[in-house]
């Protein structure tokens, strides 16, 4: 495995994929995410996690796509409804990830 980190935030700290609170760095807190997205958020940070390209996402139920406009180079991922987690690629790291709302 390597020593580099995987998963950045905006403000470069490490986000912790294992905990419930995963988008919230260190923190393993459920608030600012709705509890039953929980589960569902472990998993998609998880993959992210292990990810080493946008294609590494392509997995069943997860209705992976790029985005486009000014969003370009950004990636989506279905959570629930309309809820996604957005994020890029920068080299082999994953950064701006993002928990939110389409609508």
């Amino acid at each position: 495995m390597r020593n580099r980190k995987r998963l950045r935030s905006p403000g470069d700290s490490e986000l912790r994929p294992q905990r419930a609170g995963a988008l919230l760095p260190h923190t393993g807190s459920k608030s600012g995410i709705q509890a039953k997205h929980a589960e569902r958020l472990r998993l998609i940070l998880s993959n992210l996690d292990q990810a080493e390209a946008p294609e590494d996402m392509d997995l069943p139920g997860l209705a992976s796509h790029d985005l486009k406009g000014k969003s370009k180079g950004v990636w989506s991922v279905k959570v629930s409804g309309n809820w996604r987690v957005t994020f890029r690629f920068a080299g082999g790291d994953v950064e701006l990830v993002n928990y939110e709302d389409y609508h």
